[in-house]
């Protein structure tokens, strides 16, 4: 049997398995991506990733946190012009600041974001999204020096300007620096609800991936 989903051909074998081939006019990648969770989609043991790794250029010898792959995915399919509007849609826009608590001066910039790092001592992400947002104070004798020269005491931090427009993603840093310098894995429960209201609409839980990788 077979059939045509969304511009990729289904194509259904004997035993009942569904394989997908490209189709015509479709990214080669979004094809690839179909096929990858279509496999952890239908299996109850681990898939390799080797062919999605491989079309992306990604040496397999090489360590890279899943944050980089993350990254490297999304923005080769950006520059697929069928898919850059539906995925501009999917990124932040985040505002680094830094204020002087004294005086008016201020300096800020703003940069698109993928997805926003959370740090898993905040045990929960609606709080995390808040501890995000908590501004540094700098103080004497780590005081910041103005757009005047002057050193001055300040606020400093990282604000969400923009949310985006259909897809959310937050990324969980399970691994942090402990009291002796050493990289250690936070093994602490973070929770996640179904349904998140953050003051701008609500967003509802469509998926979560837990990578179970160790580190080094």
């Amino acid at each position: 049997g077979g059939g045509v989903e969304g511009g990729v051909e289904k194509v259904v074998r004997e035993d009942g398995s569904v394989e997908l081939e490209e189709g015509t006019g479709y990214n080669k990648l979004s094809t690839i991506l179909k096929r990858q969770f279509q496999k952890m989609d239908t299996t109850t043991t681990s898939t390799h990733t080797t062919e999605l790794t491989t079309h992306l250029g990604i040496d397999p010898k090489v360590q890279m946190d899943v944050a980089e792959v993350y990254d490297f995915m999304i923005n080769t399919l950006k520059s697929d012009p069928s898919l850059s509007s539906t995925l501009s849609s999917c990124t932040f826009v985040i505002t680094d600041y830094i204020r002087s608590l004294t005086t008016t001066s201020s300096r800020t910039s703003d940069s698109n974001h993928n997805y926003i790092t959370i740090q898993p001592s905040s045990s929960g992400l609606k709080r995390g999204i808040e501890e995000y947002q908590k501004a540094e104070v700098l103080k004497y004798p780590n005081q910041w020096r103005d757009t005047t020269g002057t050193l001055t005491d300040a606020s400093k931090g990282e604000s969400i300007k923009t949310w985006p427009l259909k897809l959310a993603v937050f990324r969980v840093n399970r691994f942090a620096m402990d009291n002796y310098g050493a990289v250690a894995k936070d093994e602490m429960e973070f929770s996640i609800p179904r349904f998140l209201d953050c003051g701008l609409g609500g967003w509802r839980l469509r998926s979560v991936v837990v990578h179970m990788g160790g580190y080094g």
